[in-house]
């Protein structure tokens, strides 16, 4: 998953002494977790920015992960959102926590969280971390402490501040890095304006009026292109007075941001107050197309568009460092809880809530369909970024307008599924389950989440659910015969996995004469290839052969790509099987180059497979590692657990056959437990595993080896991933090696 970090063009200034003492005791061994301690807008998150960049550009750090909590209040989320930074996925039979100890166990780390005042609950899980991850450090911004053991607190103080005398020169004042910090902003709207006699004491007045404080400081900055020093001091200095009086709850810093806030709002013009307040709506970001549905009520689009460039003038708005042409905003959280307040104050608030569940409920339903196609990665990358406004929009349909609710949900389920959003997708079905659901709704969303159940490897669960969604569909008649047979295909892909084959064939079966029957040919040519898939198993390699050409001429199906690229890959696996290694490679590069195209990544990683082990029976092992380490990487992006589980056993091939057979046994028994897990014992369906199984029991050493498979049994499939993948990655092999 791609970091999502806020963007500065500008600087930080003022903050060298506490980037130097930050970096020194991150270098401390005995630190494990350091807390940045501060009110909103004395300039956490960008002072840990600037300590990650420090280490980066250092080189020979750790591996850094960020992540953002600004958008997330449950503090069961954090884990799972920490999780998914890691491109750790979820596993229905083992708690979160034990997969991401397993899978980090030896790796240096450096997790970065960002705002983490909201979710201070879910501390305890933070310091499990710490306890189970002995190479884990923790640097966390918050406006409170998190109060566990190996804390370390750091607080953020306001910027150095000059003292006020008649004699102040400009090059003193200057010194003190809160004045830096307003001349250097105010500098970005006047880049001609130099600090003059004229102006010293303007300057330092304001900078002591916000305690120094960096985000006042760089919001009254920025209205320097209106008015001089002298003429915004006592507008300030009357404001505050003013607001003070309002905000004789609040306290400390927080008395300070709160009035400076409301000033910045009332310089607004009308349109941009309203884009401003519309903004509270977002969580997480927004791109400019999003904020001009949501607010298309109140403005025109050209309105919003200058607006928002206006808003990010005033540093209100920032921009989202992401991949791809597409900008993205943010606003400090700080700012955006401000901006919330002011939208409960619009006589239009209702209204921007439903434009945003609506907006939300029909960028679902594109995604459903962009997923299934050609930008399947820029969709996956894109509803990554939206899922925080999707859930806002589910929670406030769910409870207002629950036909939107039940849409979203439904739409959003591909997403779910591809990206990884499995357990939280089967909480939220479980909640659309009671709604008032028509009987298309009820049997789709059962399908749905029998499908989530399925990857979270839940299989008793899913195949109730599905059971139930396929009698639902049944019972619909023959107008939804499409969801008879996408139902019956996944529980015949489930039996598939689970070795019970005869109930596989008859569900497939199923899904295959339901899917020719209502004419839809793309169905009908996938559910044959899972019927080749299961030919394979059982090596009735000729009828698998037979399925799989089929495909190729399906008339409605054979000119897709997707079809295409299934077919020839699967042509490549048979190949593989019958030990004919250059067709296998031909058949697999005609699959690969379809995949690529498509940006499928799930085809494309078999394609990479099916190579790898026909480069093992060439015994050309030199070209092994990179297509194992494409295909590994390439499955866990597409979230192909038992897909995982064959690569695991290939590589063991790969170890044995360059006379690493310890690391080989141990891998096999890794993959051994990931089979007993799902209930599918080894068939002899892989000449390769069977020959390297039938070389271990027989070995000198068997002794020895069979530890090493017992051993590998007892731990976490991620973990012994993990490790196989650095086994790869460091192995030497020479073209030359036979």
């Amino acid at each position: 998953m791609q970091q999502l970090r806020p963007v500065y063009t500008r600087s930080l200034v003022g903050r060298a002494a506490e980037t130097q003492a930050l970096l020194s005791l991150l270098d401390q061994p005995t630190t494990r977790l350091l807390t940045l301690i501060g009110a909103s807008g004395t300039g956490k998150t960008r002072l840990a920015l600037e300590v990650i960049q420090a280490l980066e550009t250092r080189g020979a750090a750790p591996q850094i992960i960020f992540v953002g909590l600004a958008a997330i209040t449950s503090p069961e989320l954090v884990l799972p959102t920490i999780a998914r930074h890691l491109d750790i996925r979820e596993d229905g039979q083992l708690p979160l926590i034990e997969t991401m100890s397993a899978t980090l166990a030896d790796r240096p780390l450096l997790l970065v969280l960002d705002n983490f005042e909201q979710v201070l609950a879910a501390a305890s899980v933070i310091a499990s971390l710490l306890a189970r991850l002995p190479q884990l450090q923790v640097l966390i911004t918050s406006q409170e402490p998190l109060s566990i053991a190996a804390e370390q607190i750091y607080a953020i103080p306001g910027l150095a501040l000059p003292e006020l005398r008649d004699d102040l020169a400009p090059v003193e004042a200057l010194a003190a890095p809160a004045v830096e910090l307003f001349v250097s902003r105010l500098q970005t709207v006047q880049p001609h304006f130099q600090l003059s006699p004229d102006h010293v004491a303007a300057v330092v007045k304001i900078c002591q009026l916000v305690e120094g404080l960096p985000l006042a400081i760089e919001l009254l900055a920025a209205y320097s292109d209106v008015f001089s020093p002298s003429d915004l001091l006592p507008l300030i200095e009357k404001n505050l007075a003013i607001q003070s009086l309002r905000h004789t709850a609040l306290s400390g810093r927080e008395k300070i941001l709160r009035p400076v806030l409301d000033w910045c709002y009332s310089r607004l013009k009308p349109s941009e107050q309203r884009v401003f307040s519309c903004l509270g709506v977002f969580h997480g970001g927004w791109n400019l197309a999003a904020l001009q549905a949501v607010c298309a009520d109140i403005l025109s689009s050209a309105e919003i568009a200058h607006a928002l460039k206006q808003l990010q003038l005033r540093n209100l708005v920032l921009t989202l460092q992401v991949e791809g042409d597409q900008e993205r905003f943010m606003m400090l959280d700080a700012i955006h809880e401000f901006a919330a307040r002011r939208l409960r104050t619009l006589p239009q608030r209702a209204q921007i809530l439903r434009q945003h569940a609506a907006y939300f409920e029909q960028l679902t339903a594109q995604a459903d369909a962009g997923l299934r196609g050609s930008e399947q990665v820029l969709w996956m990358q894109r509803m990554e970024y939206e899922q925080p406004n999707v859930r806002a929009a589910l929670a406030w349909a769910y409870r207002w307008q629950p036909q939107t609710a039940i849409q979203t949900a439904i739409n959003a389920g591909q997403f779910w599924y591809m990206v990884g959003y499995l357990s939280e997708g089967v909480q939220w079905y479980e909640q659309m389950l009671t709604l008032p659901l028509d009987r298309i709704q009820r049997m789709t969303i059962l399908r749905k989440q029998g499908l989530l159940l399925k990857t979270l490897g839940l299989y008793e669960q899913a195949t109730a659910v599905l059971h139930q969604g396929l009698e639902s569909a049944r019972a619909l008649g023959p107008e939804h015969i499409i969801s008879c047979g996408s139902i019956a295909n996944t529980l015949g892909m489930i039996m598939t996995d689970h070795g019970r084959y005869a109930e596989a064939q008859t569900y497939l079966s199923e899904a295959a004469d339901a899917m020719q029957a209502s004419g839809d040919m793309m169905g009908f040519a996938i559910v044959r290839s899972n019927q080749g898939n299961l030919a394979l198993l059982l090596k009735q390699f000729d009828v698998a052969l037979a399925l799989y050409n089929s495909c190729l001429t399906i008339e409605g199906a054979a000119e897709n790509p997707l079809v295409q690229a299934l077919a020839y890959t699967n042509i490549g696996a048979v190949n593989v099987s019958l030990l004919q290694p250059e067709a296998a490679l031909v058949a697999a590069e005609q699959g690969l180059l379809l995949a690529q195209q498509l940006k499928s990544p799930g085809i494309q990683a078999m394609g990479n497979l099916i190579k790898a082990q026909a480069h093992i029976q060439q015994a050309k092992l030199d070209l092994v590692p990179q297509e194992l380490l494409k295909a590994a990487s390439l499955f866990m992006q597409s979230n192909e657990q038992p897909q995982l589980s064959i690569t695991l056993e290939s590589i063991a091939v790969f170890l044995a056959k360059s006379q690493h057979r310890q690391q080989a046994a141990y891998l096999i028994g890794a993959a051994d437990a990931a089979r007993t897990k799902i209930g599918a014992p080894r068939q002899g369906e892989d000449t390769l595993v069977e020959q390297l199984l039938s070389e271990l029991a027989s070995a000198a050493d068997a002794q020895q080896l069979t530890a090493q498979r017992q051993r590998g049994t007892t731990v976490p499939f991620e973990h012994a991933l993990d490790q196989a993948l650095q086994w790869l990655d460091q192995l030497p092999i020479s073209p030359s090696q036979p």
